[in-house]
């Protein structure tokens, strides 16, 4: 069983003394918790949504979901991971390496009427 639960018990248990109030109460607090995950999950993405957002396999996420490399979460069975987390991931990525011929900044400079870096 999930260690912060025995712990809410406990602490219900305590407080209460007795075993099946606290266990309801343990119930209660941990399903009114349960709905600011349906909430999360609603503004999240599966594994596969994140691969094709973040240009990888499916695979790829789940085993950096694994690593602690995307901080993810259960919703039921489903894995999810937040849009923020997702975002984060995509800013902390390095920009592609320029290909022969590319310059960067050539559009951001057309349309300003500047010369080329």
């Amino acid at each position: 069983m999930n260690d912060a639960i025995v712990n809410l018990y406990n602490d219900y248990l305590r407080l209460v003394g007795d075993p099946g109030g606290a266990a309801s109460l343990t119930l209660a607090d941990t399903l009114a918790k349960s709905e600011a995950t349906i909430e999360d999950a609603c503004q999240s993405y599966t594994v596969k949504e994140a691969a094709r957002r973040l240009s990888l396999s499916s695979k790829k996420v789940y085993l950096m979901c694994i690593a602690g490399q995307l901080h993810c979460f259960r919703a039921g069975r489903a894995i999810r991971i937040s849009t923020e987390e997702i975002e984060r991931f995509e800013a902390d990525q390095p920009a592609p390496p320029l290909r022969i011929g590319e310059n960067r900044h050539a559009s951001s400079n057309a349309h300003a009427g500047g010369p080329p870096h």
